[in-house]
């Protein structure tokens, strides 16, 4: 991710391709009221031009970020931790099996929110909250037929050992990629930036 490694405008450059100098997010994260409307173009609106169906579920940030008429479906919560993303696996998994969207965006919280709380990586809450996120997207892999989707797992920035963020350190700023499904090549590949996720998901 591109310092500095804030959530808003991080997520701005996930969904739009464009670094956070232009993509309109602010600066710094700000509170749920100060958020405002992207003003770049986003996957989310290519593929409501495209007539895709579109869903997004996560923290309710989201809803002050993306234009509501660009998505089918929305799942939104309020507090994070372990309860909400077992509550967003579940609407997600409704969504696979009923809806299939498009194009879905799932955000889980309760990583980034044991690290606020209780310290970075080398807490036990942080892997216990790890530990959730890594079965919540069994559960979402079970439902995906990877012969015509893909899964697509990325973060908007890392934590520092005491659980701190907005930094340069290598450990905000770089985190992993992975992909599978439908087009993807397995192998390891050269490293890529935020900037790199929104064009290779759009082609």
């Amino acid at each position: 991710s591109f310092a500095p490694t804030y959530s808003h405008t991080s997520w701005a450059t996930l969904l739009s391709g464009a670094p956070p100098e232009i993509n309109t997010a602010l600066p710094v994260d700000r509170p749920l009221t100060a958020l405002s409307l992207l003003r770049v173009d986003t996957m989310f609106g290519r593929a409501h031009q495209a007539q895709q169906k579109t869903a997004l579920l996560g923290p309710a940030e989201w809803q002050r970020l993306v234009p509501r008429n660009q998505l089918n479906e929305t799942f939104f919560v309020n507090i994070p931790g372990p309860e909400a993303d077992r509550a967003v696996q579940d609407a997600g998994l409704a969504l696979l099996k009923n809806n299939n969207p498009d194009l879905m965006l799932i955000h889980f919280t309760q990583l980034d929110y044991a690290a606020r709380q209780q310290g970075g990586a080398a807490g036990n809450a942080y892997q216990q909250a790890a530990a959730g996120i890594d079965a919540h997207l069994e559960q979402l892999s079970r439902a995906i037929d990877f012969n015509s989707q893909t899964l697509v797992i990325v973060s908007d920035h890392g934590h520092i050992g005491a659980g701190g963020f907005g930094g340069s350190e290598a450990e905000v700023i770089w985190q992993p990629l992975v992909m599978v499904g439908n087009g993807v090549v397995p192998g390891r590949y050269s490293d890529v930036r935020q900037t790199d996720i929104a064009p290779t998901l759009s082609t």
